[in-house]
């Protein structure tokens, strides 16, 4: 173990094992929510012997509490293979901020190296359709570190790319809904629910009206996102515009062209995008 010590923060080099990375997690008091399909990602890393060494932190604040590094720690234990890795203690609020900080600016470079010149609508389109993952209408629940949001974009990075571009598409034909919700829509839509791209494109015409069509609950669809904006002065976000937004793809794909629309989810009703 190598270690070095600045202004009582200490910073070790480690052989984290899964028991020793069990021991970490059990430290994890205040993290964010933990995403499956990141975890998934980075154990398979591990198998395939992809991991670089160095590219990652386990961080703990001045009480013990780990602050960074879940993921990690728990595709370790998935995987069962140890990873040596750096481990910082003792971090204080204002360290850990400044250190945050940091780590904002670090993936806007790794994404301009990219090519990626957008990194806030990408990064918009990359959390809201983890959102989408999780089938949940409350976006202040699934939190996520600029380290993670990397990995997570390096996952598919041409899906993303192409999601964020078709945002812009369609967010430039119909202001009222956002280029995050048509490209983590787009993307949810193609690779969770095994529509195909040309289905959801062809949606994507009518509800924006680029194409006309004679579809009424699309219609109305419009009509409804109009008069919120009218009455918020900016485009939908609330979960109510989330709840039109699935009852709307729901009616097209079935072909119900007369939807109500209710705003609102029913008593017990359980809803999300088929």
């Amino acid at each position: 173990m190598i270690k070095t010590t600045t202004n009582k923060e200490t910073t070790t080099w480690e052989e984290i094992t899964p028991q020793k990375a069990q021991e970490y997690l059990a430290m994890n008091k205040n993290n964010r929510n933990l995403m499956p399909k990141v975890v998934d990602s980075y154990a398979r890393d591990l198998k395939e012997g992809k991991w670089i060494i160095g590219t990652s932190t386990i961080c703990f604040d001045i009480n013990g509490n780990l602050i960074d590094g879940q993921h990690r720690l728990s595709a370790i234990i998935k995987a069962g293979i140890p990873v040596r890795m750096e481990v910082k203690r003792n971090l204080s609020e204002d360290a850990f901020k400044a250190m945050d900080i940091g780590k904002v600016r670090l993936p806007k470079d790794m994404f301009n190296i990219a090519g990626v010149s957008n990194y806030q609508n990408l990064s918009s389109v990359i959390k809201l359709t983890l959102q989408f993952e999780q089938e949940s209408f409350a976006r202040k629940n699934h939190r996520i570190s600029n380290p993670e949001l990397w990995d997570i974009y390096s996952m598919m990075p041409d899906k993303y790319d192409e999601a964020t571009k078709i945002g812009f598409t369609y967010y430039s034909q119909f202001r009222d809904v956002g280029v995050s919700f048509w490209g983590a829509m787009y993307l949810h839509l193609t690779l969770t629910k095994k529509h195909s791209p040309d289905k959801v494109i062809r949606f994507f015409d009518e509800l924006s009206d680029k194409i006309s069509t004679d579809n009424d609950t699309l219609r109305l669809f419009r009509k409804k996102l109009r008069n919120m904006r009218e009455l918020t002065g900016s485009v939908a976000k609330s979960a109510t515009f989330l709840v039109l937004l699935i009852r709307t793809w729901n009616a097209w794909i079935t072909r119900n062209y007369k939807a109500k629309l209710p705003p609102q989810l029913k008593e017990g009703e359980e809803l999300w995008f088929i």
